[in-house]
């Protein structure tokens, strides 16, 4: 009975002090200027994608974003990760090491698809803040696309 209930003490006192290490939010942000009133879907990498794992074509490769008012939304978090950087110029680095640009996905309204490769240099990334667990929350801005 003493062992049991010595077992149960440990294995409550353990859930209490897991952390969701190397776990981060992308926060995509853009705009995009659409040649006349064309409709277009627009995927983004997903984090997985940005740390060079899985293959080209995959089905995770991409996340669907949203697009309002001409301006593109998406945020999406990352899986449990080894990496635990505390800002966003490391992660940047990682990306860098991975891809050697940030692919998007655009998709017309007949189904014809193309992808546009953003340099590096062109796109804005940095830290918005960390949430409640200590997890940062990061921004990449892809500036004004131009269809």
């Amino acid at each position: 009975m003493k062992l049991t209930f010595l077992i149960a003490i440990m294995f409550s006192t353990l859930n209490c002090l897991g952390q969701a290490c190397g776990r981060y939010t992308v926060k995509y942000v853009g705009e995009i200027n659409l040649a006349g009133d064309s409709r277009i879907q627009i995927s983004l990498p997903s984090i997985r994608y940005l740390h060079g794992f899985g293959k080209k074509g995959e089905a995770n490769e991409f996340i669907r974003a949203d697009i309002k008012n001409g301006k593109i939304e998406l945020e999406t978090y990352s899986s449990l990760t080894s990496h635990l950087y505390s800002d966003s110029e490391s992660y940047l680095e990682l990306y860098k090491k991975h891809r050697k640009d940030l692919p998007i996905k655009i998709e017309s309204e007949k189904g014809k698809v193309k992808i546009l490769h953003i340099p590096w240099d062109l796109i804005r990334i940095y830290d918005i803040k960390k949430n409640e667990l200590g997890n940062l929350i990061i921004g990449i801005d892809l500036n004004k696309i131009e269809l």
